[in-house]
């Protein structure tokens, strides 16, 4: 029951409540979030060591989309969420090819499918009720959803689990993907590397960047243009 199934005014109605929580003031609450996790990965990475760069970037929004979504005071909850919405899009992904291939392997997985996705929606409202006992922080974008109301009312429990397994299908592989590419680039183009280097370094001074800070880094904005 995600904006992607919706029409009308059905729709329109639960884009603007959303807008809030991914409004520019809501994404710098973000921030500390985002710079956890980052020197997490990056504490762990070594001069000369070789890795799969695209599969440390899928783990890498894999956490940092759970905790955005749902929240880093138990991450182990909200990681383990997050890999179900990643096993339910893959799923979906294979079951839709059933729609232009009469093969009954593709098709006689249906109902692995739903069995699953039962079982997500169960995970997804419980934590729903967590958020709603109050019983965690609230710098998360459930929490913000939860308390988005308008003239109509709040958003209902059926639509909250669907925008949020949307929500992450969204960002996840998208973003990840943005990342292993622009370092990819960067590393195939080492004078553009050096000038956003220098820039970070003369700018930043080792510190990790607040919202005001990114305003004035134009090379990285060139970069990841």
């Amino acid at each position: 029951s995600g904006l992607l199934s919706q029409n009308g005014d059905e729709h329109k109605r639960n884009r603007r409540l959303m807008m809030e929580a991914l409004s520019k003031k809501a994404i710098q609450g973000y921030t500390d979030t985002i710079r956890i996790l980052a020197e997490e990965m990056i504490n762990g990475w070594q001069p000369g060591q070789e890795f799969d760069l695209n599969r440390e970037m899928t783990e890498f929004m894999l956490r940092l989309t759970s905790s955005i979504l749902f929240g880093l005071d138990d991450p182990e909850l909200a990681y383990t969420i997050g890999r179900k919405i990643d096993h339910w899009v893959h799923l979906n992904h294979e079951m839709g090819m059933g729609a232009f291939v009469s093969d009954p392997d593709i098709s006689g997985r249906y109902p692995e499918l739903l069995e699953f996705a039962r079982g997500l929606e169960a995970e997804i409202a419980g934590l729903i009720q967590l958020r709603r006992d109050g019983s965690q922080n609230e710098t998360n974008l459930l929490s913000l959803l939860l308390h988005a109301h308008d003239e109509q009312g709040a958003i209902s429990d059926e639509t909250l689990i669907g925008q949020a397994a949307l929500l992450f299908a969204a960002a996840h592989l998208t973003t990840a993907h943005s990342l292993t590419w622009t370092l990819f680039l960067l590393a195939q183009h080492p004078s553009a590397m050096g000038e956003l280097h220098a820039e970070l370094t003369r700018e930043l001074n080792g510190q990790f960047p607040s919202p005001d800070d990114v305003e004035r880094l134009s090379c990285m904005e060139r970069c990841i243009k």
